[in-house]
């Protein structure tokens, strides 16, 4: 805050000047230190101490007052700050304490007026001496800035000490500046690159520019948008369409005042207003000689010399054709005689009163003296001062009024004023005069930021103005102004709606955006897709065009139109002094075409990179712009957007009162005052749009607002604020040990569980960095966060594991090991390594887990935990006995120390180890003991867990029913305490039951659901059993490729976990896939490799279901005695673990067909019988359908024909899902309606089984189907054409072959390599 009389900065909390003793409107609340981007000026006399040291003093102080104050004034006339003065020269500060949007320009402008003001002075002191000159130096950067010693106001950096060693190395007379002010000056000033100076002080040289003069005709602020559409504006439009065309009907003169933050649009919206008055039809009558509306347009300068008038002067300069400028000044017989004929011509119109006062525009233009009560106002049209007087305050405004009254008269007028929030309060009072002594059909468009109108006294005198905001692009608005900054390119609709999102419909916004992500190459082309190079000779096009036509000097403004700006940035308010950002050719020390080579000409697809816009997404352009928004809020407001921009993008309601009320704290006001000015503060952004209301309390426009002020906080202010939110949102919790300091949260926040972690673990974090890097003492706030987010760093992790996400629990517990080093509870430690091991970091899961039980000392929880972990890591590498010994003395610790939760895990695991070598009973005994553990402790999770892992068993043993109810209590346990990861197991483990049982549909449907997730959490050995399920499945529907490609990778994935149960399995798949492509060697082989396995493992389902395919291959193959000796030894096998009768359905009926293929039909018909009248009794992989149609086979070569048809018909009705089965039933059907004499039914239904033979890519039975339809004979008659229909339907099951042509859409065999 500056003292509003003499300027002086106020001292913090102040509530008088300490420099004149008036009263400050409000307590200052500057913040005792701030990060911003300044320019820095040193002016330092040259040779100062020779010339004084023969000269008397007062003739020296004479000098250096002079000196001295012309430095001062030029300081204060565009809008810096005196740091200090010393005894020859002056330091000065733009953009602190207040910002503005182009304070890098003021500062370039301040410095030469400096050198003009220093040559006029010394030319008034002739001789003394040698000669003096200055010497100035400038820079751009980032500083702190603040109260020193609560006593003086400076700023502090590296940036401050460049700029005084470029004024020591600068030429007496010269400017020199580095590159990041010749940078953002290169549209206003001519700047020459000097070679790199070295400077005391700094180590590498640095690059400086020496300032050449002001460019006549600067350019405009963006390189985006000069050409791109004017979107979005239809309604604004109309308005002033509407109203002017009620000026011209009623000859009656309007205002409208339209106002719209930074970056909107106005400017451009005032180019557009100007061109629709200037083109619009004024009708017929004595305004019919003019195709349109006169129109004079102007802006308010935020700094110079000669502000107070200055739009009226621009005014008047436009009306009579005046260039605009003092380099291109008319003389004053020309000005006169100018407006003479223009008084004369008006005077037609208007011939009383004279319509032009020339006198007093004479002296508006500061071609004449007036004389004043202090004086006289000098002649010169850059010498007026604003701050002499005039007679009479209205005089010079009523003449400009009457001047537009009588052009009026001639032709209806618009005159726009942009800028309007620029203007001194003396201005706008002078535009009041103007405005409302205008008459006849004037529209004026007055244009400025929303604060005009929230400013007490602002347009008072123009009451009756009509006042319109004009908004936001809206969504469709902005993406197409998003296209025309691609060049026409087109972008995924998610990145459109992100950048979207972050621009808020801010053009401005969107066009530095765009910009900025093209320079570091995070908005690409899509690879391939080059965009087209313009011609030879040819304008550049898209961006890469725009920003080379702005250039360094930018288009010159028409005469006549003094103070518009040509071809503006589409939608952007171009504020005095705001440069590009994009790199335009000729901008010094920048990579000329930077943008160009990645977007010149683009028309195609675009790719915005992942995560680019998470931040740093502020140009030098951008931030500036929101810098000047944030010094222009009120002390209240502004440091409740700063307290904002700490807590996030999002702002939990009771955050800012907790801020606010714990620095009320410290100052020692009260709480109930507190309140009021915060909701006062927080309505005030709300109403500047700079924060919007959401359910949770508050969330920022756009995150560019929020990067722009987290900027401007200082790092200790930054961590003891993360700090104080980290403690608000941390819920209550006791010290744990003796003499510990533990920082108690209040628990304050109401976030829900998971967003209160993330909330304050952010926070923590922040805290403990800003302390770093600030070096902050130990017993710092900061310091003493650090447990509170480590803590909540582990119930984040623990919550991810739990939710199957191992990978974020990684993340979190990393996080906490940064955050607390070697203090990380073990329990969190155990977490991190069970993350690591789903992860697939097992060698780091297996020597950290090991860590930790060997640090655990008389923690015997942690200790089996870690036990645990060790084991899992030691199966995933194939080492299972390692695995199993670690389980078991986990267990033999977890007995011990009566821990019922490791206690039961251990036997879980161990029975999964029994399971997988064969040991079926052990297993389940384990199981079955866990499972009462759990219950015991009344855990449902265990509970659940160990009845998923008991029906591995009863699946195995053929106990379906069983598995059902197993598999339904572990579901309604997992769902009451909502457990995704047991759920998603749960599916897993349904898959392998619903194989076995034959639902082949389903079991492969459970396992693809199943995979992704197996794959996410690492589990190796659930992932291969998963896939080769999928692949069984896939097998018997006849889907071989992808069950061959499946298989192999399921192989590959147990042989990497060496386990050999899980090999053996996959080779089953693999020798079943064999056998359907009709390689009945390749399939034995396969399956001789899996029963190895098998009985290495002695696991009896591998054994059955090896033994059993290889039995039916040798059948296939002829070898009657092999099929018999494998279904023989398969029953063996079995016997021992007590199966039930659908896990020897496959084996007795391999037994039974081997008994018929070698004559034995009586034997066959036996061993058949029992399964066949035995009901609809689930059986393990192989369908019931098969069994019914050999036994009706057996029949009919027993000869019991009729009987044989019965059992036919019944087995192609029968379930089942496998494609070999249906074939068989249709043939044996075929075979059967033969044999009872109904030849043509027995061909038709022969062919179906043709049909459906080559209906999938399964080749096996296809020979046996067509041998067996050229062997019947086929009439045709459509009776049994008809019975054909109730046939197909039967043997279609589904309905899924009925309309296939299967031998034309049959597939070619696939070998298998």
């Amino acid at each position: 805050m500056t003292c509003p009389v003499c300027g002086t900065v106020a001292v913090p909390g102040a509530r008088f000047c300490h420099n004149c003793g008036v009263a400050l409107p409000a307590a200052a609340t500057l913040p005792e230190a701030e990060r911003r981007v300044v320019t820095v000026l040193f002016g330092d006399l040259s040779d100062f101490t020779s010339w004084s040291e023969d000269l008397d003093p007062e003739r020296v102080s004479t000098v250096t007052d002079r000196v001295l104050a012309a430095l001062a004034g030029a300081v204060k006339t565009f809008g810096g700050h005196v740091d200090k003065l010393t005894g020859d020269g002056i330091m000065a500060v733009f953009g602190a304490p207040v910002a503005h949007e182009d304070d890098a320009e003021r500062a370039v402008r301040a410095a030469l007026s400096m050198q003009r003001a220093v040559r006029r002075v010394l030319d008034d002191e002739q001789g003394g001496g040698a000669p003096l000159g200055l010497r100035v130096g400038l820079n751009t950067g980032d500083v702190v800035a603040g109260f020193q010693a609560a006593i003086e106001y400076t700023v502090i950096g590296d940036t401050v000490n460049t700029a005084a060693r470029l004024a020591d190395a600068a030429a007496i007379g010269a400017v020199y500046a580095g590159a990041r002010t010749a940078a953002a000056t290169r549209r206003v000033a001519s700047w020459r690159q000097l070679r790199p100076l070295r400077l005391k002080g700094k180590r590498e040289p640095v690059e400086a520019y020496e300032l050449l003069g002001l460019l006549d005709a600067p350019g405009t602020r963006s390189g985006l948008g000069d050409e791109a559409p004017f979107v979005g504006r239809e309604t604004e439009i109309g308005r002033v369409a509407g109203r002017l065309a009620e000026v011209i009907d009623q000859g009656q003169p309007r205002v409208l005042l339209m106002t719209a933050e930074a970056g909107i649009g106005k400017s451009r919206f005032a180019a557009e207003v100007e061109r629709l008055a200037a083109g619009y039809d004024v009708g017929a009558g004595r305004y019919a000689t003019h195709t349109g509306a006169r129109v004079l347009s102007v802006k308010c300068a935020a700094f110079g010399e000669r502000r107070r008038l200055a739009p009226l002067a621009d005014l008047v300069r436009a009306a009579v054709g005046l260039p605009d400028g003092p380099a291109t000044a008319v003389t004053r017989p020309v000005v006169e005689e100018r407006l003479r004929r223009l008084g004369q011509r008006l005077s037609r119109h208007r011939p009383d009163p004279p319509p032009v006062a020339v006198d007093l525009l004479l002296a508006l233009l500061g071609y004449t003296e007036l004389p004043s009560a202090h004086g006289t106002v000098p002649a010169g049209p850059a010498e007026w001062s604003a701050g002499e007087p005039t007679p009479d305050a209205d005089a010079i405004p009523a003449a400009v009024a009457e001047l537009l009254s009588a052009l009026a008269a001639e032709t209806p007028l618009a005159v726009i004023v942009d800028d309007l929030h620029d203007a001194t309060p003396e201005t706008t009072d002078a535009l009041g005069v103007t405005l409302s002594r205008l008459t006849g059909p004037v529209l004026v468009l007055l244009l400025g930021r929303p604060e005009l109108v929230r400013t007490a006294g602002a347009l008072t005198r123009v009451a009756d103005a009509e006042v319109h905001a004009l908004p936001p692009l809206r969504g469709a608005d902005a993406a197409r102004l998003l296209t025309a900054y691609l060049g026409g390119g087109r972008l995924p609709q998610a990145d459109v709606g992100r950048l979207l999102a972050t621009a808020q419909g801010n053009p401005f916004y969107l066009a530095e955006l765009v910009t900025l992500l093209m320079e570091r190459g995070a908005l690409t082309t899509v690879l391939g897709r080059t965009p087209p190079r313009s011609p030879a000779g040819a304008q550049p096009t898209g961006v890469a065009g725009l920003a080379a036509r702005t250039g360094a000097t930018g288009p010159a403004t028409p005469a006549g139109r003094t103070g518009e700006r040509s071809g503006g940035t589409v939608g952007a308010d171009e504020g005095p002094g705001v440069t590009p950002t994009s790199a335009a050719a000729g901008g010094p020390g920048l990579a000329g075409g930077t943008v160009g080579g990645a977007a010149s000409g683009a028309t195609g697809i675009w790719r915005l990179a992942p995560g680019s816009l998470g931040s740093r997404l502020l140009s030098r352009d951008l931030a500036a712009v929101l810098a000047a928004r944030i010094d222009a809020l009120p002390p209240d407001a502004r440091a409740a957007l700063r307290d904002a921009a700490v807590v996030g993008d999002t702002v939990p309601a009771g955050a800012l009162e907790a801020l606010r009320e714990r620095r009320a704290g410290r100052e020692g006001r009260p709480t109930a005052v507190v309140a009021v000015e915060l909701e006062r503060a927080v309505e005030e952004l709300l109403q500047r749009r700079m924060l919007h209301r959401n359910r949770e309390g508050y969330t920022f426009a756009t995150p560019l607002m929020r990067e722009a002020v987290y900027a401007g906080i200082g790092k200790a202010d930054l961590a003891d604020r993360h700090a104080a939110l980290a403690e608000w949102a941390a819920p209550p919790a006791p010290g744990t040990g003796p003499g510990e300091v533990v920082r108690v949260g209040t628990g304050a926040s109401g976030l829900p569980v998971a967003e209160r972690d993330a909330f304050i673990a952010e926070h923590a974090e922040r805290a403990s960095a800003l302390a770093d890097v600030v070096s902050l003492r130990s017993d710092a706030t900061a310091r003493n966060v650090a447990p509170l987010g480590m803590a909540a760093l582990g119930r984040s992790a623990r919550r991810a594991l739990a939710a199957g996400e191992p990978a974020q629990a990684v993340e979190y517990a990393e996080r906490a090991a940064r955050l607390a080093g070697e203090s990380v509870p073990g329990g969190d430690r155990l977490v991190h390594a069970r993350a690591l091991l789903q992860v697939g970091r097992i060698a780091e899961a297996l020597a950290f887990a090991e860590k930790i039980g060997a640090n655990a000392g008389d923690d015997v929880a942690v200790r089996a935990g870690a036990l645990l972990v060790v084991g899992q890591a030691h199966l995933a590498q194939g080492d299972q006995a390692r695995a199993v010994n670690s389980w078991q003395e986990a267990l033999q610790v977890a007995t011990r120390a009566n821990l019922p939760g490791p206690r039961a895990s251990a036997m879980r695991r161990l029975g999964m180890a029994d399971f997988v070598s064969g040991r079926l009973s052990q297993a389940s005994s384990r199981f079955a003991g866990a499972y009462q553990v759990n219950l015991d402790a009344d855990d449902p999770r265990g509970q659940a867990w160990s009845l998923q892992n008991l029906a591995w068993v009863t699946t195995t043993r053929g106990d379906f029913a069983g598995t059902d109810a197993v598999l339904g209590r572990a579901a309604r346990l997992f769902a009451e305490i909502d457990d995704p990861v047991g759920r998603a197991w749960l599916r897993g483990t349904t898959a392998f039951a619903r194989l076995l049982a034959g639902r082949l549909g389903e079991a492969r449907r459970l396992a693809q659901v199943f995979l992704p997730f197996g794959e996410r959490v690492s589990e190796v050995w659930a992932v291969g059993t998963l896939r080769a399920v999928a692949a069984f499945a896939a097998a018997e529907l006849g889907e071989l490729a992808d069950a061959d490609r499946e298989a192999r990778r399921a192989y590959r994935d147990f042989a990497a976990a060496s386990d050999d149960w899980g090999r053996g399995f996959a080779l089953v798949v693999r020798g079943a896939v064999a056998r359907g492509v009709g390689e009945p060697e390749h399939a034995t082989d396969l399956l001789t490799d899996a029963l190895g396995y098998g009985r290495r493992t002695a696991h009896p389902l591998l054994t059955g279901l090896a033994g059993t395919l290889r039995g039916f291959v040798a059948l296939d193959r002829g070898d009657v005695a092999a099929a018999e000796r494998d279904a023989e030894a398969v029953l063996a096998a079995v016997e021992p673990h007590n199966p039930l009768a659908p896990t020897q359905l496959g084996p007795r009926m391999l037994l039974a067909a081997s008994r018929l293929a070698d004559g034995d039909a009586p034997t066959a018909v036996n061993l058949l019988e029992p399964i066949a009248t035995a009901g609809a009794v689930p059986s393990v992989l192989f369908s019931r359908r098969q069994a019914l149609a050999r036994y009706a086979s057996a029949l009919l070569a027993a000869g019991q024909t009729a009987v044989a048809l019965n059992w036919a018909r019944q087995a192609v009705q029968a379930p089942g899902e496998d494609i070999r089965s249906r074939v068989i039933a249709a043939r044996i059907l075929a075979e059967a309606l033969a044999g009872a004499g109904q030849p043509a039914e027995a061909a038709e239904v022969a062919e179906e089984a043709v049909r459906l033979a080559y209906s999938t890519q399964q080749t096996s039975e296809r020979a046996a189907a067509e041998e067996l339809r050229d062997r019947l004979a086929r009439p045709s008659t459509d009776a049994t054409r008809q019975g054909l229909v109730v046939v197909r339907q039967r043997l279609a099951g589904e309905g899924t072959f009925e309309s296939i042509d299967l031998r034309d859409t049959a597939q070619p065999e696939q070998p298998l390599a």
